[in-house]
C-alpha cells in the first residue's frame, strides 16, 4: 500500500466512538448459525406480476454510472455471461407457523425454497431474464465488480477485482429470511454464502444507500460500513479472501480482528478495496451527476477507516502482491 495512504488514513482517524462502534458490531461470522430446516423444495413456476419493490429498474436501459446502472435490469447477454463464471443460487427460508420436532429430536422451523420468487422486478419478455429482488441485486453486484476500474493494481492480486474473483469462487449462494443472518466463507472451497439478513441487500439500489447518511448510518445493521452496493460487494470481496486463504488469519485475541502484518486477510482485503475505491478509482462509473466523484470517494475512505481502528490488532496492511 503506498506509504501516503497508510499516512492520511492515521492522521485522520475518527475518536474512540467509531472504535466502540465496530467492537459493539459483530463480526461477519464464517459459521452459519442457522437453525435446521427440512429438505429443501425448488420454487414453483412463477407468473408475472406488478412488482411491489421499492426502485423498480428500468429495463435495459444504458447506464453510464453505477446509480443508472443499479436502475436498470441487466440485460439477457450481460445474465449469461455472470452464469458462465460463476454458479449463483438463491434460497428463501420460509418459516412454519409452528415448530416441528423431528423423530431424532432435531427440531424444524421452516424450509428453504430455491429459485425466482414473486414478485418479479425484470422480465425476460422484456430482454432481461426472470429475477426477483434478490436475484437482480446479485447480479448487479458481479456486473458491476467487472465495471470497476483502478488505476493501481489491488495489493492482494494483479487481476482486475472481476476476474480475481470468479477465479476464487465458483458457486456463490444468496439467502434470504428470519434466521439466516451470517454469511458462511469456508465450508467449501470456492463456495461462498451471503446471508441478506446480515447484509442488508435490499438496500443496495443505490451505491450507497441514502439512509445510511444519517447520524445514526453506522449503528445499522452492524455498524460496519456504509449500506448500499459498495457495502454488498465489500462483503463479497472479504468473503472470497476468507475461502481463498482458507479461514481468517489468526493471532488476534478478538475473532473480529486480524494482525494486519504480512498476508492480506479478509479485512485486509476490505480494507484495501475500500482504499481502491477512494484513492484509486478511475473514470465517470463511481460518480453522482452534479457531484463528481469526490462524493463515493469520501463515503469509502470513511468505512475504510472504520475497518482499519477495529479490525486489526497489529499494524496496519501492508501493500504486498500474495
Amino acid at each position: 500500500m503506498p506509504p501516503h495512504l497508510l499516512i492520511s488514513l492515521n492522521h485522520s482517524l475518527r475518536p474512540q466512538a467509531i472504535l466502540l462502534v465496530c467492537l459493539i458490531s459483530g463480526a461477519l461470522a464464517c459459521a452459519g448459525l442457522a437453525p435446521s430446516r427440512s429438505p429443501t423444495t425448488e420454487a414453483p413456476a412463477s407468473s408475472p406480476r406488478p412488482p411491489a419493490f421499492a426502485g423498480t429498474p428500468a429495463t435495459v436501459a444504458p447506464a453510464l454510472t453505477v446509480d443508472s446502472f443499479l436502475a436498470r435490469c441487466p440485460t439477457t447477454s450481460e445474465v449469461a455471461s455472470i452464469d458462465a463464471h460463476v454458479e449463483m443460487s438463491f434460497g428463501h427460508f420460509v418459516a412454519f407457523p409452528t415448530v416441528t420436532l423431528e423423530p431424532d429430536g432435531s427440531m424444524t422451523f421452516g424450509q428453504t425454497i430455491y429459485g425466482s420468487q414473486d414478485p418479479l422486478v425484470c422480465f425476460r419478455q422484456d430482454g432481461s431474464a426472470d429475477l426477483d429482488a434478490l436475484q437482480l441485486r446479485a447480479y448487479q453486484s458481479l456486473l458491476i465488480m467487472r465495471q470497476l476500474a483502478f488505476d493501481e493494481p489491488l495489493p492482494w492480486t494483479r487481476q482486475s477485482l472481476y476476474d480475481w474473483f470468479v477465479g476464487a469462487v465458483h458457486e456463490l449462494r444468496f439467502e434470504e429470511g428470519p434466521g439466516i443472518e451470517y454469511s458462511e466463507c469456508c465450508n467449501e472451497k470456492g463456495v461462498v454464502q451471503l446471508a441478506s439478513m446480515g447484509v442488508p441487500v435490499m438496500s443496495a439500489s443505490r451505491w450507497i444507500d441514502p439512509s445510511s447518511l444519517g447520524p445514526q448510518g453506522l449503528f445499522y445493521p452492524h455498524a460496519r460500513i456504509h449500506a448500499g452496493m459498495q457495502a454488498m460487494i465489500a462483503t463479497l470481496v472479504h468473503l472470497a479472501r476468507a475461502n481463498e486463504l482458507g479461514g481468517h488469519l489468526e493471532g488476534c485475541p478478538e475473532p473480529w480482528q486480524e494482525p494486519g502484518n504480512g498476508v492480506l486477510g479478509p479485512w485486509g482485503a476490505e480494507f484495501a478495496f475500500l482504499v481502491w475505491i477512494s484513492e484509486h478509482s478511475s473514470g465517470p462509473f463511481l460518480t453522482i451527476p452534479g457531484e463528481g466523484p469526490e462524493f463515493y470517494r469520501r463515503i469509502a475512505f470513511e468505512d475504510a477507516e472504520t475497518i482499519l481502528n477495529g479490525h486489526f490488532c497489529g499494524s496496519p496492511p501492508s501493500a504486498g502482491i500474495g
